[in-house]
């Protein structure tokens, strides 16, 4: 494989996803709405004032390259677009027939994400990211208060750190930066694709045969290693959370409990897994051939799978779940799971020559494991990324006062900004100091 500068490869890539993208939009049709779909997303979802439309002929191409990719898939049901705050993509199935349900703006999103993990050289953009899907999500779930009170923390943040944009380190080169973002951003976008696409198939039955066996061994290891690692006299967790004690998630008795759910082969822990597990062997057999396997296609499939877990976890700590490692979060040990899963079937990639002839790649393609490169990444973004999205989260929760000083304080935004005062406040941004708004409220 003749090796190709970044400027090439960008420009090659440009110039065949413009042919793809003029194609795919020709033959998006005009349709109605037969199945219902479109009510249903009124009815379910919170739409953006601004739908990025050249999104969708992007996503209609990658589906394109699948079909090619797996002729099965070419049966696969309609398609509706949507930009939500949401941030949600899925498969929905109203009583007349699936449809898969793509949100551009989820990929927008995820896009903002890789930014800032790739660039930002301090916590404040973080912190401000994740205020704002939380103030969203709590508007999701229909909880204006608390929406309005994290808005104003996100309008305060901004203006007084001048976030308007990503802030590059001094250390990091724009362009490079520029560069891989856009290479990560094309495989977020064709895993969101892939993974619902997954469902489709788990739906249909089509998956290999064996591996609802495989994927129960990958969890009984992900299992085993849970419990050694609470167990451990280093473990972070608090004492109340630990291996031995009755009510810990990591006790004999509730993990037994954990494994059997995710193990149920009708269960959606499972489905989940082989969703995941579709939508990364099929990103690199979009990507490999075209860009450098190890230095971009991996790095970009465990970022896409990072961004989405963090984006599921603000979402559940708005609805009034747990995000927190002690609870056994799913998503993150799909990802745990799915690294046993590609030592098991392909071993050290750097030694599998099958899989490199399968993807027609040459050996200096694979200079790093899969596994070890989505371990670097989950640690970088433990510690750069998820921490400081949760302290600024834990932050403004804490600020907060009492619900019925929140609602004084609600009202007084929806007085000045209007009855959707919270996603005025988050677009805007136009509160450089909140205590004006909390002077008759006790914290």
């Amino acid at each position: 494989m003749t090796k190709c500068s970044v400027s090439e490869i960008v420009e090659s890539v440009l110039s065949a996803q413009q042919a793809l993208l003029e194609n795919t939009i020709a033959r998006l049709p005009d349709r109605d709405d037969p199945k219902g779909v479109r009510a249903f997303v009124e009815s379910s979802c919170l739409q953006t004032e601004e739908f990025d439309g050249s999104r969708v002929g992007y996503y209609g191409a990658i589906f394109d390259e699948l079909v090619k990719l797996h002729p099965q898939v070419e049966s696969f049901p309609p398609t509706e677009f949507i930009s939500t705050i949401n941030n949600n993509s899925l498969m929905v199935d109203i009583g007349k027939g699936p449809v898969l349900v793509i949100d551009v703006n989820q990929g927008k999103t995820l896009d903002q994400m890789s930014r800032i993990f790739l660039a930002s050289d301090s916590a404040t953009e973080p912190g401000a990211v994740a205020l704002r899907l939380y103030a969203e999500q709590c508007i999701v779930h229909g909880n204006k208060e608390l929406a309005g009170h994290v808005a104003v923390c996100y309008s305060e943040l901004v203006n007084l750190s001048q976030i308007r944009g990503v802030a590059v380190g001094e250390d990091e080169d724009e362009d490079d930066i520029e560069d891989q973002a856009y290479f990560i951003g094309h495989v977020q976008d064709a895993f969101i694709v892939a993974h619902e696409v997954g469902h489709f198939l788990w739906s249909k039955g089509d998956t290999p045969g064996g591996f609802e066996t495989e994927a129960t061994r990958w969890i009984a290891m992900d299992g085993l290693d849970m419990q050694a690692t609470a167990s451990q006299a280093s473990s972070p967790w608090p004492p109340s959370r630990a291996a031995g004690t009755q009510d810990s998630p990591y006790s004999p008795q509730q993990l037994q409990r954990t494994l059997e759910r995710r193990c149920n082969p009708t269960g959606e822990f499972l489905e989940e897994v082989w969703a995941d597990h579709y939508a990364c062997i099929t990103c690199m057999q979009l990507y490999s051939g075209v860009w450098p396997a190890a230095d971009v296609v991996y790095p970009a499939i465990s970022l896409a799978m990072r961004n989405i877990a963090t984006v599921d976890a603000i979402r559940r700590l708005a609805k009034g779940g747990a995000a927190t490692a002690p609870n056994l979060d799913d998503a993150s040990s799909r990802r745990n799971i799915l690294r046993y899963g590609f030592r098991t079937l392909l071993g050290d990639l750097r030694e599998n020559d099958d899989y490199r002839r399968a993807m027609h790649l040459c050996e200096s393609d694979l200079d790093s494991d899969f596994a070890a490169i989505s371990t670097d990444i989950d640690q970088r973004y433990f510690e750069e990324f998820w921490n400081p999205i949760m302290a600024a989260i834990g932050a403004a929760t804490l600020s907060a006062p009492s619900e019925q000083d929140l609602s004084l304080v609600h009202m007084k935004l929806e007085r000045e900004f209007g009855p959707d005062a919270p996603r005025k406040v988050l677009k805007d941004c136009p509160i450089n100091d909140k205590s004006q708004y909390y002077a008759d409220a006790s914290a």
